[in-house]
């Protein structure tokens, strides 16, 4: 029973590994702007025959021509023509004549490098986010969205950064980049597809396609890995690469139309994103072997390129989905301090930039350490200022419903302590939260002779759950650790037989000492979001003033209570006493 538990926090910690790996693996692809672009200036078919020579650059100065051919024998020499060395020499033919290409700094008509880099750098976040859904749900849908996004660096940018490693390692790591990053992301995005989102196969025949389709992708991959060098560039390598396509598109499809109506609004965002995605991919990795290899211009390449940014930005709509909707249940919500720490972080960057780039340009001046030093110390005061509106703006204007519900349940906690009667508690109890919060349920249940009675509740049916067996396990379970508890962690049995509309997120005690005066519960809000830690915070502080108030209350009603019962013992004892001395 524990062994499979302990084999899936294994998994989840061996996949955050990996995902550091491979950030620190592919970030230096995000580097290719910095870099001079070290190229020979053509463009080669898979058999090594010139197609396009770039002006301005080596080939066109050793006077190559389309038509050429680039000698290459071996392994080794094939690479080294697309992605050259400092000093690298390549042997062209034309008929009878021989030319030697020395190669040097690359210049295009278009720099799609900065296009590139911004992929590049979207796709780091996104492998960060894969690796964390790894980690809090390891199994094989997250497996596979990770798999896809690790694919999601440009596989050229990646591969010209390491080939300043020695041969034949250079070679040997292209051929693994070319089939992993070049060819193979949109593949185990079909599997992901297919488990989406609550990982796994509910019909038999999606067992068998999904077993098809691993082996499919196996041979896929083995077979650009032996062949990259003759079919890279071709039409051959973009059918590798794209034929995925149509397969994924279709898993998606059926996943939509074979959902609940639940699950295809909380969906929607994230398949359409990502389909989207991996049709953005395939256009810009059609239009990019098309439109480079054939020297179609600089608009074939500007619109290939704004295809890639728009497939790297894609699949954050999973992310969006996951973080406001909850579509995969990973224990993660956006809070203040995350966004805040993100947004502090942007800020310590760009200003960081701005003091580094005003010491580039004052490096060669003679007072350019006192001016940095000075230009340091404003943008310290800068820093500080901004820390202080920041934090006001994120509470206004990022959180600002949120900020305006906690600020009108603090005045209703303050006003518990006036609370005469028990209704006047119970409405501040379910009412109040369910407005402020837009919850689509609330309900409380007060202890009554060794059970919990529903004396309140929005959004529960009459016949749901009229009481609570005092012995329930998760009674027992918010006796013991007295705090807020997840109904879903907690596998509440009887929750499950509730409406979904009014199955609760969270139960809350209302603790007086020792006793357990009542349960409050709350469902997620209206829009199927679900309530943040300092949200439960504040709710857990709501019930303990409720829990106060109550007693408060009963006490005030026993001492009422008390006050007629000695007023009729007055009365009785006057009437007895005018009796006697009448009978006297």
């Amino acid at each position: 029973m524990t062994r499979e538990p302990a084999n899936r926090r294994r998994l989840g910690w061996l996949m955050v590994v990996l995902t550091i790996l491979a950030i620190a693996f592919e970030a230096p692809a995000a580097m290719t702007p910095l870099l001079p672009p070290l190229a020979y200036g053509w463009t080669l078919d898979g058999a090594g025959t010139v197609q396009t020579v770039w002006p301005g650059n080596a080939a066109e100065r050793a006077g190559i021509r389309p038509g050429d051919r680039v000698e290459s024998n071996g392994f080794t020499e094939r690479y080294r023509l697309d992605f050259p060395r400092p000093g690298s020499v390549a042997v062209v033919h034309r008929g009878m004549r021989t030319f030697r290409v020395v190669a040097s700094t690359n210049r295009v008509e278009f720099n799609y490098t900065w296009f590139a880099a911004l992929s590049d750098l979207l796709s780091l976040p996104l492998i960060a986010f894969a690796g964390f859904l790894c980690w809090r749900r390891p199994g094989l849908m997250t497996i596979a969205f990770w798999l896809f996004a690790i694919g999601q660096v440009g596989g050229f940018d990646i591969e010209g950064f390491y080939a300043r490693l020695p041969d034949p390692f250079a070679g040997i790591l292209h051929a693994v980049l070319v089939a992993v990053i070049g060819t193979w992301e949109f593949y185990p995005l079909l599997i992901f597809a297919l488990r989406f989102p609550y990982d796994r196969l509910d019909r038999p025949w999606e067992r068998v396609f999904e077993r098809i389709w691993i082996g499919v992708s196996i041979a896929e991959l083995i077979y650009v890995s032996t062949q990259c060098f003759s079919i890279e560039g071709g039409l051959a390598f973009a059918i590798a690469q794209n034929a995925a396509l149509p397969f994924v598109l279709a898993a998606f499809i059926w996943r939509y139309v074979a959902s609940d109506a639940e699950t295809r609004r909380r969906a929607a965002w994230a398949i359409a994103g990502i389909a989207i995605s991996a049709g953005a991919g395939t256009v810009g990795n059609l239009l990019f072997e098309v439109g480079y290899d054939n020297g179609l211009g600089v608009g074939f390449l500007v619109l290939a390129n704004c295809s890639t940014i728009v497939s790297a930005l894609g699949p954050y709509a999973l992310v969006y989905a996951t973080l406001r909707h909850r579509l995969l249940d990973v224990s993660f919500v956006l809070n203040r301090t995350v966004v805040f720490g993100a947004l502090a972080a942007l800020v310590v960057v760009v200003v960081g930039a701005i003091d580094w780039g005003v010491g580039k340009l004052l490096s060669n001046t003679r007072a350019a350490v006192a001016i940095e030093a000075a230009a340091t110390i404003a943008l310290g005061f800068v820093l500080d200022r901004v820390h202080a509106v920041l934090e006001r703006a994120v509470d206004r204007f990022v959180f600002a419903r949120r900020h305006a519900a906690e600020r009108y349940l603090e005045r209703v906690i303050a006003g518990l302590s006036y609370a005469e009667t028990r209704g006047a508690v119970l409405d501040a109890l379910v009412e109040e939260p369910r407005r402020a919060f837009r919850l689509s349920s609330a309900a409380a249940f007060v202890a009554d002779d060794g059970s919990f009675r529903r004396e309140c509740a929005w959004g529960w049916r009459d016949a749901e759950m009229p009481q609570l067996d005092g012995d329930d396990p998760l009674v027992r379970l918010l006796r013991s650790e007295r705090t807020v508890i997840d109904v879903d962690d907690a596998r509440w049995q009887n929750g499950a037989t509730l409406d979904s509309a009014a199955r609760p997120e969270i139960a809350v005690p209302l603790l007086l000492r020792d006793d357990l005066l009542g349960i409050a519960f709350y469902g997620h809000r209206d829009d199927a979001t679900t309530l943040d830690p300092e949200e439960r915070r504040l709710l857990r502080r709501l019930a303990d003033a409720a829990a106060i108030a109550y007693e408060a209350v009963d006490a005030k009603e026993a001492k009422r209570m008390l006050a007629a019962a000695n007023a009729k013992l007055a009365s009785l004892g006057l009437a007895v006493a005018e009796g006697g001395s009448a009978l006297g």
